[in-house]
């Protein structure tokens, strides 16, 4: 089983119609919304209007534009001295226990303002990957269970990388999975998709598939993280006859 999920929903105007265009061509099966985002609230009334509010997580957001908390604000961890986020990865390897409750109010109230929106959230990631570092990978998983977000994306477990960046995210895959957030077997970007072998597509294993749509200057849609067509990316992904979401997961699984 494939999902085709589109990350930044909610960053632009721009890239929230990318994503809408995505969905009615049948190219993405999921999209993930920031909550803190510009346009936020567009997204969600768009989501709405073409009908793919059932497929929508959050993509929690440490580390660009202005946080929903205020206690996050006075942090000089994750945010400048004007109160915007700037949390920068591979910085810090341990964090206070202070600072990592301020990242578990800060996604709190970012699930919180979903919700209130009405997106219901099928599962979580983040903006920059920020939830495979592993002091904010356990404040993030705990609360992921604590307001019932399903699942939460693994770290690529496709890439090559050394054996300890290997054993890195091993490790951080087997904390998802212990505490029950993991949905997928795979997780991969368009870079690295060609390298799963073709039996991953199978029915009894779950690939996550990561895009970014968006518009060029010519208004073409093309991947903004490869800058390249979109469509003539995904023409190489191997695809099942039909994608899935994470909402469909819950189905499976009952």
């Amino acid at each position: 089983m494939l999902i085709i999920n589109a990350d930044d929903f909610g960053y632009s105007e721009s890239v929230n119609q990318a994503i809408a265009e995505s969905f009615a061509a049948g190219l993405i099966s999921s999209t993930t919304i920031m909550a803190n985002a510009p346009a936020f609230e567009h997204a969600c009334d768009l989501a709405r209007r073409m009908g793919f509010a059932d497929k929508i997580g959050i993509h929690l957001n440490l580390t660009e534009g202005r946080p929903l908390t205020t206690g996050i604000r006075q942090s000089r961890i994750f945010c400048d001295e004007k109160g915007n986020l700037g949390f920068k990865r591979f910085t810090h390897y341990w964090l206070p226990r202070d600072e990592i409750n301020l990242v578990r109010e800060e996604v709190a109230q970012q699930i919180h303002r979903c919700r209130k929106h009405g997106i219901s959230l099928t599962h979580a990631d983040s903006h920059h990957h920020v939830h495979t570092e592993l002091f904010i990978s356990l404040a993030v998983v705990r609360e992921l269970r604590r307001l019932s977000v399903p699942y939460l994306r693994l770290s690529d477990n496709v890439r090559a990388a050394s054996i300890a960046r290997r054993t890195y995210k091993a490790n951080l895959n087997w904390i998802i999975s212990l505490n029950g957030l993991k949905g997928t077997d795979y997780f991969c970007d368009l870079n690295d998709i060609a390298s799963l072998p073709r039996e991953c597509m199978s029915q009894d294993t779950v690939v996550e598939l990561m895009v970014h749509p968006a518009y060029a200057a010519d208004g073409s849609l093309i991947d903004a993280e490869m800058k390249q067509p979109f469509r003539p990316l995904l023409s190489r992904v191997t695809r099942p006859d039909k994608l899935v979401s994470y909402g469909d997961l819950h189905h499976c699984v009952a």
